[in-house]
C-alpha cells in the first residue's frame, strides 16, 4: 500500500514541481504557495513514505539512534509544513475574497505567512530531536530487534495523564497503571503487556 502511495505521490508532485519550474516568470501568490506546498509534499513523499516502507519491510529500526531522531524530526516537519501552507492558502483566499481592494500588500503578506509557516513547522518539530522523546530500544527476549519509538518514560507520563482524567477522583484502578504511577515498573514487563 505504501509503495502505491509513493509512486502516485512521487509522479504527481514531481510533475507539479516541473510545471512550476518551467514557468520561471514572476509567480503569482497562489503559485508561490503551491510551490511551498509542493516542497512539503516532496518531503513527505521522499523521506517519510520510504522510511515507512523500509520500516515495514524490515520490521525493525536498523539506522541507529541519531537517524531515528532525525527521521522523526522530518516526519513531523513535513506534516506540519504541509498543514501550515494549507492554512496560509486558506487565509490568503479568505482575505482575497473579503478584502478585494487590498491587492498591493498581498505579495508581502504571502511571503510573511510562508516564513511563519516554515518557522512554526521547524520549531514544532525540534522536540523530536530530543534524546528522551524518541529512542532506539531493544527487547530483552529478542535482542536483535530494535525499535525507534517514544521512550517508555514519556509514554507512561502521557498514559497516566489520560488515565487520571478517565477515573474517579484521580484513582488509577489497573494494577499495571498503578505500578507506572508508583514508578515501580520493569521495562520488559510493560513491553510484554503491550504498553510499549
Amino acid at each position: 500500500m505504501y509503495f502505491i502511495l509513493f509512486v502516485l505521490s512521487a509522479s504527481g508532485n514531481v510533475a507539479v514541481r516541473v510545471s512550476l519550474l518551467r514557468g520561471r516568470h514572476r509567480r503569482s501568490r497562489i503559485e508561490e504557495m503551491i510551490l511551498h506546498l509542493n516542497i512539503a509534499d516532496l518531503i513527505v513523499t521522499f523521506i517519510i513514505v520510504p522510511m515507512e516502507i523500509f520500516w515495514r519491510i524490515t520490521m525493525e529500526w536498523i539506522a541507529g539512534d541519531t537517524m531515528c531522531r532525525i527521521m522523526m524530526f522530518f516526519r513531523a516537519f513535513g506534516l506540519y509544513l504541509s498543514s501550515m501552507v494549507l492554512v496560509c492558502i486558506s487565509i490568503d483566499r479568505f482575505i482575497a475574497i473579503v478584502y478585494t481592494l487590498k491587492v498591493n500588500v498581498a505579495q508581502k503578506r504571502v511571503k510573511y505567512m510562508l516564513r511563519c509557516a516554515w518557522i512554526f513547522s521547524f520549531l514544532s518539530s525540534v522536540p523530536q530531536l530530543i534524546r528522551g522523546l524518541f529512542v532506539v530500544t531493544r527487547n530483552k527476549w529478542l535482542s536483535a530487534y530494535c525499535c525507534c519509538c517514544k521512550s517508555l518514560k514519556f509514554q507512561s507520563m502521557i498514559l497516566l495523564t489520560v488515565m487520571k482524567s478517565k477515573t474517579n477522583n484521580g484513582e488509577v484502578k489497573s494494577p499495571v497503571l498503578r505500578a507506572l504511577k508508583s514508578q515501580e515498573y520493569d521495562r520488559e514487563r510493560l513491553v510484554t503487556v503491550g504498553l510499549r
